[in-house]
């Protein structure tokens, strides 16, 4: 499901348009959206590109616009039995690296007929490209997540205005849980730690239901975030009265200067040993229990929707105990934007 949302500040956009296009992996979507044989125009931080995915399964990520005489090979183009883009204005083929190996015509390919190719890759079901704004290779590797015992991927995603930065600053701004989302007893576990591309928070909360005065009744969550540079964030939450544990992926993607198509997927985890467990039917826990988490989840990610609206970039801001590790995050966030070498 896709949702649009713009904000009606300009200030606020103008300053969101003003931070650059970070380096790092975002999504193109799950890995089941791009199906053996189909082509797909995908826009990656100003860019018109095309993933396509070959009849033995293997990613290919090129710039959109064919150079022979200027279609978009994501407006009509097929996958070739060589497992390259074919053209459908002149049925010239691209292959994974960007090189024209065939024409329609038979004859040899024009020397300057070249696409330029960029990292794409399957991991843990989502389609990730590598982005660098000055063409460099990856530089580290989003991990492997263990997802043997897990469902299929629930997942919303709405357009809106804003920035990668932004969004994922929310996962370790333990300050607005209460104020937007109305956690209790919010407490940091442990202390963040930034890791080269990595930045991992741990803390708890409860989530009410009932209240009754400063009483409040309701699941206790435990939260762990891995944040993999400003594009993908890994969250493992256990609820402790249920027994049960779900990852989260938050996967913001600049689209274009101030917009970005921010992507949420929630997958339930094998519940444990509990005796009541083995009541539990696995159709509702891997089939049902995921898609009404997930609208949960969407609506408490849309209560920052008010505040994303108007709010602007403060590149100081004035920091208090309590907020959480937002300096830390701001200063690990630098590296993502190293200048030209």
């Amino acid at each position: 499901m896709t949702s649009m949302l713009t904000g009606d500040s300009t200030n606020a956009l103008a300053d969101v348009k003003s931070l650059p296009f970070p380096q790092g992996w975002f999504s193109l979507g799950l890995s089941s959206d791009v199906k053996r044989g189909q082509v797909k125009p995908v826009r990656l931080a100003g860019r018109e590109l095309v993933v396509f995915r070959t009849a033995s399964g293997e990613l290919g990520l090129l710039d959109a616009y064919c150079p022979h005489l200027g279609a978009h090979l994501g407006q009509g183009g097929t996958v070739s039995e060589r497992g390259a883009v074919r053209c459908p204005f002149h049925g010239f083929e691209f292959d994974r690296g960007g090189a024209c190996v065939a024409t329609a015509y038979g004859s040899k390919p024009p020397p300057t007929a070249k696409l330029t190719p960029h990292p794409v890759q399957d991991r843990n079901g989502v389609v990730l490209a590598w982005f660098d704004p000055h063409g460099r290779p990856p530089g580290w590797e989003v991990p492997e997540v263990d997802l043997s015992t897990a469902s299929a991927w629930a997942t919303h995603h709405w357009v809106l205005t804003g920035h990668p930065q932004e969004t994922s600053e929310n996962s370790v701004d333990i300050g607005h849980f209460e104020q937007v989302h109305g956690y209790k007893a919010v407490r940091s576990n442990e202390r963040a730690v930034a890791e080269g591309p990595v930045l991992r928070a741990d803390y708890s909360f409860t989530r009410p239901l009932l209240s009754f005065g400063k009483r409040h009744l309701g699941p206790t969550l435990d939260i762990k975030v891995n944040v993999f540079g400003l594009g993908v964030s890994v969250v493992h939450a256990t609820a402790r009265e249920f027994g049960l544990s779900f990852k989260l992926l938050v996967l913001p993607t600049p689209i274009d200067a101030g917009t970005i198509d921010l992507r949420i997927a929630l997958a339930v985890l094998t519940p444990d040993t509990k005796w009541w467990h083995r009541l539990l039917p696995r159709f509702i826990s891997h089939g049902l229990m995921p898609g009404q988490l997930i609208k949960v989840y969407q609506r408490e990610i849309e209560q920052d929707f008010e505040v994303w609206r108007h709010k602007k970039y403060a590149p100081r801001p004035a920091l208090a105990a309590g907020d959480g590790p937002i300096g830390l995050y701001r200063q690990w966030s630098r590296q993502f934007y190293a200048p030209a070498p």
